[in-house]
Formats: structure tokens, C-alpha cells, sequence
């Protein structure tokens, strides 16, 4: 019964086109031409105008990695600091060297990491005075002979924070 009803709603003149037709194709250039256009259509168009990007690129990185290579290589050459290094080193040598320029880095390098100072407290002792506890301690000695008390204690207190005991 099905099959009558499968038979009865086709046309057989239907069928027949569609048979004819099933055999058909487009002209060769016709093809050729739709493919190219579809080819054109799906291409991004940055390709080529960026085409050299990628062959830079690798040129970068391979010379970066060259110079980074080079660098860590290279072994430091030494003219005899090392010796120096050696010999010990006594406690009044130590004592005699100036120590300004080690406070200035100290101070330039808390102003660049952006730690906050301490507010600046007047000073009384010029640098030579505070180089050493007692040439500071022969400063703030004098300070107090003068009757210059206040001074003396803000004195005593910076070398207490400088040479703690």
C-alpha cells in the first residue's frame, strides 16, 4: 500500500527532466573562474602586505638570543683586584675610609626604591665630625661646652641611630 501511494505522487514527466538534466555540467572556464573568485574571497588581506613579518621576526629573535648568549659567555677579565682581595684587612684601615659616598648611595638608593626618610633633623657635626664615634663624640662634647644643649642631644641621638651599641 505504500507503494502505490510512493508511485502516485510523482509525475513521471518530473522524473524524466530530472533524469536528463542529472548529466549536465558547467563550461570548464566557468569553474575555474568561480574557484579563483572563492580563492580571492577566503585569503585574508593583510597576507601580503605582512609577508616579511615573520622572516623578521626570526631574525630578531636569533640575534637576541646570539647577543644574550655572547653576554652570559663572556668571562670577566681581572687585573689583580683579586690578590688585593686576599691580604686581610685591619681594623683602622676600615675605620679611615670616608664614608660619605657610601651614605649618599645609601640615601639616592632609598629615594629610588621610594622608601620614606626620616624628616631631616638639623645638623650640628659637619661630616669629617661624623665619620667616626669619636670625632662625633668630641663634636657633641664641644657642642655641650658651648651650652648648646638641645643641639647636642639631637647630635647624640643621630649617633645613636649611626652607631648603635
Amino acid at each position: 500500500m505504500t507503494d502505490e501511494r510512493y508511485r502516485d505522487e510523482h509525475d513521471p514527466l518530473v522524473s524524466q527532466a530530472y533524469r536528463d538534466i542529472a548529466g549536465e555540467q558547467s563550461p570548464p572556464h566557468v569553474d575555474a573562474k568561480i574557484l579563483k573568485q572563492a580563492k580571492r574571497a577566503t585569503r585574508p588581506p593583510y597576507v601580503r602586505t605582512r609577508a616579511w613579518t615573520r622572516p623578521l621576526a626570526w631574525a630578531a629573535v636569533l640575534t637576541l638570543s646570539l647577543v644574550i648568549v655572547l653576554q652570559v659567555t663572556q668571562v670577566p677579565e681581572f687585573d689583580g683586584l683579586n690578590e688585593a682581595a686576599d691580604e686581610p684587612v685591619s681594623a683602622d684601615e676600615v675605620m679611615s675610609l670616608d664614608v660619605n659616598p657610601i651614605r649618599e648611595a645609601e640615601e639616592m638608593a632609598r629615594m629610588q626604591s621610594g622608601e620614606q626618610l626620616r624628616p631631616e633633623t638639623p645638623v650640628y657635626c659637619d661630616t669629617e665630625a661624623r665619620a667616626t664615634r669619636e670625632a662625633w663624640l668630641a663634636c657633641i662634647a664641644a657642642l655641650e661646652l658651648e651650652g648648646r644643649t638641645d643641639e647636642a642631644a639631637s647630635e647624640r641621638a643621630a649617633l645613636a641611630i649611626a652607631f648603635p651599641d
